[in-house]
């Protein structure tokens, strides 16, 4: 009598029962360098264990299996990829250029020079090879010029990417995935109106992509078509409501549009998915300083000091938040901090420091005024109350010099200054 295990079984998964798990063992004993595997087993363990994300594993096996089957061409091909991701290019392209008399008209192999090229950087030779590897027909031919246009999108040269991929829309012109990175590459060379055709001609194959609609969104912000935008990210959210980028931009479009409640409302969906981000919290501040709820804001700028305390956003917003509720004095702590910071953003806040100096007559808040207005490069109107603030003594303006040295270094400025003191003395 037959038993049930005898049926003819048609995963072939099956015949490596155990194995994947064997092999861990013997990689945990030290011993896998030991074992040996057919070419079949090599093929599904490597695999599995690319799958698993388990480089060094995945290294040692295909080493293992160019020196168990020295003779296998696909092996071979795999340990000299695997090699390339460990930045062994010069073994690999050894390896290759061993393969190319042989194999002169195989399309992964050209690929592969190509790839090992590209990465020494010699783009020349790398065109070369990729432009051979796809004038030989290949069923697979769609997916090596998916292949290269990645190489040369991971090298940021999106350019040479759409000179392959427009290439392989002539073959394929409804291939989605085809679509997507020429719309991608496209946006990246900033050229929106093109990308916003790809994107949605990839829509109307598949209008369920809730990414494409984040991208198709994103452009249409950028171009500051906001009805179109708007639309966009709601499509998106509707479809994935975990799509972070498009909560995100979608709060950021309604802000900008002076929607403060549903960006608000936004960032909160955001936020249920990043409770930590700190961008999302100061974002959602921002909303509440424009519909003038000043003590909202506050709570939400301390949530974000008590996340990441030395932000310059989270600090600018507490020194302006003060400001505006006419808390002059609690705004120093902040604007301490953030005075002297090269990125801070005086353009916002600079003009409210002056009315901070006028109401209190606190000659620190005229020294950070004359900061913003040395930043904001307005010379002429720092001279002004430059000599507001010599007229007493020079403590104010040592201290000025003390927070930014530069003021001093600088010649025409400290002329000016000392022409100011004299009048001043005089």
């Amino acid at each position: 009598m037959v038993s049930n295990n005898s049926f003819f079984d048609t995963n072939p998964e099956n015949d490596f029962d155990g194995l994947s798990e064997r092999c861990i063992q013997l990689y945990n004993q030290g011993s896998l360098e030991d074992e040996r595997f057919s070419e079949e087993e090599f093929e599904f363990l490597i695999n599995h264990f690319i799958d698993e994300l388990e480089d060094d594993i995945v290294y040692r096996l295909s080493t293992m299996s160019y020196i168990q089957h020295p003779y296998s061409f696909e092996l071979t091909l795999r340990y000299a990829d695997i090699l390339m991701s460990r930045d062994h290019f010069q073994d690999s392209l050894t390896i290759l250029n061993s393969l190319k008399n042989s194999y002169p008209y195989n399309s992964d192999l050209l690929f592969l020079l190509g790839k090992c090229y590209l990465k020494i950087d010699n783009k020349e030779e790398a065109l070369l090879y990729f432009k051979n590897s796809i004038s030989i027909p290949n069923e697979s031919l769609i997916d090596i010029i998916l292949s290269i246009s990645q190489e040369f999108i991971d090298t940021y040269d999106h350019n040479t990417a759409l000179q392959f991929l427009l290439e392989g829309e002539k073959l394929e012109p409804n291939n989605i995935e085809l679509l997507n990175d020429i719309a991608f590459c496209y946006e990246r060379c900033d050229k929106l109106s093109i990308s916003l055709k790809y994107y949605n001609r990839y829509l109307d194959i598949d209008p369920f992509n809730d990414n494409v609609w984040f991208n198709l969104g994103t452009i249409y912000a950028r171009e500051g078509i906001n009805d179109k935008a708007e639309e966009a990210f709601e499509y998106a959210v509707a479809l994935n409501s975990n799509n972070s980028s498009a909560l995100y931009n979608q709060a950021i479009l309604y802000i900008n549009s002076s929607q403060y409640d549903k960006g608000i409302e936004s960032f909160n969906e955001f936020l249920e998915l990043e409770p930590d981000n700190l961008f999302a919290i100061i974002g959602i501040a921002d909303a509440y300083i424009f519909k003038e709820r000043y003590d909202e804001a506050l709570s939400k700028i301390h949530l974000a000091l008590s996340i990441a305390p030395d932000s310059l956003e989270a600090n600018s917003g507490a020194a302006y938040i003060y400001i505006l509720k006419q808390n002059y004095y609690e705004s120093l702590p902040y604007i301490r901090k953030i005075g002297t910071n090269p990125a801070t953003d005086f353009s916002f806040i600079g003009h409210n420091l002056l009315n901070a100096y006028i109401e209190t007559t606190n000659k620190e808040f005229l020294v950070y005024y004359l900061i913003s207005l040395y930043k904001l490069g307005d010379l002429k109107r720092m001279y002004t109350f430059i000599q507001e603030l010599v007229e007493e003594d020079s403590l104010y303006l040592n201290k000025l010099y003390d927070l930014v040295p530069e003021i001093k270094k600088n010649k025409s400025i400290l002329k000016k200054i000392n022409s100011l003191m004299k009048e001043s003395n005089s």
